[in-house]
This record gives structure tokens, sequence and C-alpha cells, in this order.
């Protein structure tokens, strides 16, 4: 049900933009009444239409109550009662001039927040019932009498009252409108960012914008944020599985390629350096797919407080799947750009050690950091490679790698290892 009220409003892209319902003040009306009058008039038909016999009637009523406002004035009635009482167009003042329809159109357009005022300008749109309508107009005119001023406890009151009364497609119908304007507008920002990526192929970019749109209007129905429906723990909880459940995989590659706010693993560092590792269309969707699957595992099992002591589970999922997506090749190249920055900081780590303990004299600083930094780097990439796949080829691999190690690092490893059991002696002989 739900991707069918999802597809309805997608279909009716129309409506997001605000429909005018501007009309014109008649000739008529123009000739029979002052300036000030003619204002007043406008303030109700540049937002709905009025016949010539409606404007001028609501044209003598303006003049009926400016004549009760001077008759105040020499009673001396202050400025802010007579304003009250005769200088707003209310739906007391409208009440005998436009129907049940025009006064719901005309209030709607002066207030698009007011979700009673929302449900009745689509009430074709949502196929209200009569008795529904009816319940609504009561339950706007209790809104008025509260004087609710804040947006959010307002909101929160009309979906109180809302919910009762509309089904459960409608009421869904009636959310994802009050959101089509932000997640329009949401779908744009993101679009033009992934556009200037060049990730979507031209035949494919309708449907990938449709899928967009319909995920953030999807999540700002669930979350509907805008009347508080839960605190900022939930919406934040639920904005992460809404987001790992349903946002396109489109949005997750452009993130992780343009560096935002991404989560590291195996997959999202295969897709980060995609071009190094020539990625196909097909490893590419098959990797942000198990990158979703692994991250909303996590969530989910951090929710449920289930996350203790899972790390190898993770990391099992992690590498019996990346060599079944990348082929031995694009492995070893992933490894390398994944590694390649830390093997460069341990190789000037080692040097500092090598340094503080007298051992670099007469060697050429800029050589043998690049000399470390290469051992440094084939180290984490056998030691991934056998974490990946615990085989004999990769566990030799790891061995060869180790054998080959410079002379100097095995000097500063063994160096280490005599200051530890001096260390280790010394903490024995206290006891």
């Amino acid at each position: 049900m739900k991707t069918k009220i999802m597809k309805t409003w997608l279909l009716g892209l129309c409506l997001f933009l605000p429909l005018s319902h501007q009309g014109q003040i008649s000739p008529k009306t123009i000739k029979g009444f002052p300036a000030h009058v003619l204002f007043k008039i406008d303030q109700v038909t540049s937002r709905i239409k009025l016949s010539e016999e409606k404007q001028i009637k609501l044209a003598k009523k303006i003049v009926s109550m400016d004549s009760l406002a001077t008759l105040g004035f020499t009673k001396g009635e202050t400025v802010a009662e007579l304003k009250k009482k005769y200088f707003n167009l209310d739906r007391k003042a409208l009440k005998d001039l436009l129907s049940a329809e025009e006064a719901d159109e005309y209030f709607y357009q002066i207030d698009e927040k007011n979700r009673f005022l929302v449900a009745l300008h689509q009430a074709a749109r949502l196929k209200l019932e009569p008795t529904q309508v009816i319940q609504i107009r009561k339950e706007n005119a209790v809104l008025d009498s509260l004087n609710l001023v804040d947006e959010v406890p307002r909101n929160a009151y009309c979906n109180q009252k809302l919910e009762p009364i509309l089904d459960k497609k409608q009421y869904a119908s009636l959310i994802f409108f009050l959101y089509a304007k932000t997640s329009l507008e949401e779908t744009n920002k993101v679009w033009k960012k992934i556009q200037a990526l060049q990730l979507i192929a031209p035949k494919d970019t309708a449907a990938v914008f449709k899928e967009l749109l319909g995920f953030n209007l999807h999540k700002n129905r669930i979350l509907d944020t805008e009347a508080q429906k839960y605190d900022t723990k939930k919406t934040d909880e639920l904005r992460n599985l809404i987001t790992y459940e349903k946002r396109p995989a489109v949005m997750f590659r452009y993130q992780i390629l343009s560096d935002e706010s991404y989560r590291a693993n195996l997959f999202s560092t295969s897709i980060k350096y995609e071009k190094e590792l020539s990625l196909s269309q097909t490893q590419i969707d098959t990797l942000l797919s198990k990158y979703k699957k692994l991250e909303l595992t996590k969530l989910r099992d951090i929710y449920k407080k289930q996350a203790f002591n899972k790390a190898n589970e993770y990391a099992l999922f992690e590498n019996s799947n990346i060599v079944k997506i990348l082929d031995p090749q694009q492995i070893v190249q992933l490894l390398i750009c994944k590694n390649k920055r830390n093997a460069g900081e341990m190789a000037i780590y080692s040097w500092g050690e090598l340094e503080k303990k007298g051992l670099v004299k007469d060697l050429d600083k800029n050589a043998t950091l690049k000399d470390f930094a290469n051992y440094q780097l084939r180290y984490l990439v056998a030691v991934e490679q056998l974490r990946m796949n615990n085989n004999q080829i990769n566990l030799f691999r790891k061995r060869d790698v180790e054998l080959k190690k410079p002379l100097l690092l095995k000097q500063l490893d063994e160096l280490k290892n005599v200051e530890n059991n001096q260390r280790s002696t010394k903490n024995e002989l206290k006891w």
C-alpha cells in the first residue's frame, strides 16, 4: 500500500508547487468603491476567485465595518480593540460571503502549515468523505480557539486529531503532501552534486531522480520532524535505519567518492578507489549492496544492544564477500591503496626510533624511508590477504615478506626485545 501511495505522489509532482488561485477585481467593483476597500478585496481575490456579486457584497461589508469602526472611535474605543473587531477578514467577517469550500481554500492560502486546512485543501485527492470534511472543520475551529502559536505543538495537536478521522492511506498521503516541497528541495540539492560526478547514465536519470525523491518522501513522512513525532534519540535512530534500509545506492557512492561522512569498511574503501581498481558497474552495485547490508546489521545490533563481541563476525562478512566480488589483482590493488598512507607513517616512526638510538648515521634518509615504507606496505597487504583467505599460499606469502624485512628494522626489533626483557626483569626483582 505504501508503494502505491508513493507512486501516486511521484506522478503528481506538479502538486509540489503552489497553485495560483488569483482572481481579478471586476470593473464594476472598481468603479463602485474607494481604493482602501479595493485593497481589502484584493486580499481575498489574490487567494481565491470571487464572483462579481460576492466582490460587491464583500465591498459593502468592508464599508459597513469601516462605519462601525468610525463610530467606535467616537465612543472612545482603543485602536487595538477596533482592529480586532473590524479590520481583520476572519471567518466571522467572511461567514456569510464565502461558501465552506471557499473559506477552506482562502484560509489555507493564508496558513499553508495548518494541517487541518491542508487536508481540506487536498480533500479531492485524499478522497475525503463528507463526514470527514465536517469533522476536520470542527477540529480546525477548536484549533483556532486554542491559539497554539508554536508550529511544533500545533502540528502535534493536528496529528492527534487527524489520525482517528483519516484512514491509514489518507493519513500517509497527507503527510507526503506536507513534506513534498521539502523532499523536492532535498532531492534537487543532492542531485546537482551527483550529476557533477557523472555517476548516472543519461538513460537512467529520470528513474534515479524518482528513486531519490521517493526516499526523501518516505524518510520525511516517517520522521515527521515538524511535529516532533519522536524524541531526538529515537529520531536519530530511525533516520539512520531508514538511511541504510531505503537510501538509493547512488547516494552512498556519491558520499564515498566525495569524502563526505560514510562508514569505512572494505566495501566502501573499494568504492573510494574504484578508478584505481577499474571496477565494473556490476562490481560497484554489489559492493554498495554489501556496504548497506553490513552497516545496517551493525546499527540494528547497536540499537538492540547486541553488538558486543561481534567485531569478528563483521570482519568475516567483509573478508568472505570481498574475495567473491574482486579478482586477486583488484584485491592487491585495494590493499595497497588502503594501507599506503599507514605504511608511510610506520616508516617515519621506525626512522625516528632508530635515530634516537644513533643507528642512522651516514644513511640516506629518503632512500631508507622509501625502503621501510615499501616493506611495511608489502607486510600490511600480506597480513590482510591472509585475513581474507587463510590458506597456505597467503601464509607463505606473509612469511616471505617477513624474511625480507630490512636489516635495520630487524635490528630495531631486537633492541626493543632486549629493552622489554630488561624491563620485565626489573619488575620481577621489585616483587
